[in-house]
């Protein structure tokens, strides 16, 4: 499975812009799944380009939650449709009227729930905003992915373990720690380390100092995540 860095605020290549909001796309046993969709339709449009990536070989979007950063991409992709797009019940009624007049599917997630083989919607989470996140199983392995993770990312990561009866070994996304200080940003990233997590991609609203705290700490496992970047399961 490899997993490409679409959409980010930093880019480690001169075609790939950079740009608050994030997206990846998933290349899997189950096809290509977009997580999010960037900010801005021309950014990812040019993004997806430089990358080597058609529109058309994407049939799944996977939207966290219903922030401009996350889904602000998604008019560029629907009229190469039509799409199967797994969001929040939550955002239903912001989200799904888009998708629909297009012609694409919304599928509204509110448990736990398989969207395809080996692949896991954590369900809606409760925080200062209601999102879910990813969780792809590659052999033994787990793969969570998140957007901004607003429930906590310690507590997604606690669900998964209670979930799938393992921690994952491998988180990539937005952690939102960049409004926090450093004090606490360490209790968590601490307890990250506690729990097993092995590899590590944090990107997007971590925050630089909390990514330089996290690089320090994984040492090998940490995985450099910027727009451009890809990663090999």
């Amino acid at each position: 499975m490899k997993i490409t860095i679409i959409y980010d605020n930093n880019s480690l290549r001169d075609s790939v812009k950079a740009d608050w909001g994030f997206s990846c796309l998933a290349s899997c046993e189950a096809g290509n799944i977009l997580f999010d969709t960037g900010a801005k339709e021309d950014i990812l449009a040019s993004n997806l380009s430089s990358l080597g990536i058609a529109p058309e070989d994407i049939s799944t979007v996977f939207m966290s939650h219903n922030h401009f950063d996350h889904v602000g991409g998604l008019s560029f992709l629907l009229p190469h449709g039509p799409l199967q797009c797994f969001i929040p019940a939550s955002s239903k009624y912001k989200l799904a009227p888009k998708i629909t007049s297009k012609g694409s599917r919304a599928i509204y997630i509110k448990e736990r729930a398989q969207i395809a083989p080996h692949i896991w919607s954590t369900g809606q989470m409760k925080g200062s905003i209601t999102e879910q996140s990813l969780v792809i199983e590659e052999g033994k392995e787990l793969v969570l992915i998140t957007g901004c993770a607003h429930p906590g990312i310690v507590t997604i990561v606690e669900k998964v373990l209670h979930d799938f009866g393992k921690p994952p070994t491998l988180i990539l996304g937005g952690f939102h720690f960049f409004k926090m200080s450093q004090k606490t940003v360490r209790q968590h990233v601490l307890h990250l380390k506690q729990m097993g997590i092995k590899q590590i991609a944090p990107c997007h609203c971590t925050g630089k100092e909390a990514i330089n705290q996290i690089k320090e700490l994984w040492g090998n496992g940490f995985l450099e995540a910027a727009a451009g970047a890809s990663v090999t399961v």
